[in-house]
């Protein structure tokens, strides 16, 4: 198996937001195809918040890869070198501490995910191994703070998780 990664962005202007979504991906170094599978499609929708009208991508490691797996190894990698310290490394607590999500967020992966997550409209993107075993609803930092300390993992041992933040 790989790694996966998909996303919806709900919006009324679908035409703009594609627009948005093309724009951050080339500044992220990140392919964004504009299908999903129908099976993730039907998981996704199962948070309320995420029916209804919206841009649906996946997010692949480039334009030559179907996955994203290759994106969280280079993340975990640069997680883990950040981890100096216990509250660091996320030995207390869910998430990761100021440092690990510095080095997160300077990653393509973490570049693509703050950039969804700062659009300004609700937005979710799941990172995973088979199908969505876990939802976290929170806000934008929350979910980026704890894809921070799930990308310590390896891909193959990711909590399979739809990360939404409300916008």
């Amino acid at each position: 198996m790989s790694l996966y990664s998909f996303g919806k962005v709900v919006c009324a202007d679908e035409s703009a937001m594609v627009a948005a979504l093309r724009r951050l991906g080339a500044r992220a170094g990140v392919s964004l195809v504009f299908r999903v599978d129908d099976g993730d499609l039907d998981e996704m929708t199962k948070v309320q918040r995420l029916q209804g009208q919206g841009v649906v991508f996946s997010i692949h490691s480039g334009p030559d890869e179907m996955d994203a797996t290759r994106l969280w190894c280079d993340a975990m990698t640069s997680v883990r070198q950040c981890a100096s310290s216990r509250t660091t490394a996320g030995a207390v607590g869910p998430h990761a501490g100021e440092a690990a999500l510095a080095c997160f967020l300077a990653t393509r992966l973490g570049q693509a995910c703050e950039g969804l997550f700062g659009l300004g409209c609700p937005a979710a993107v799941a990172l995973v191994d088979g199908g969505i075993e876990r939802v976290l609803s929170g806000s934008a930092l929350e979910c980026l703070h704890t894809i921070a300390a799930d990308v310590r993992l390896p891909w193959d041992r990711s909590p399979n998780r739809l990360y939404f933040a409300g916008g």
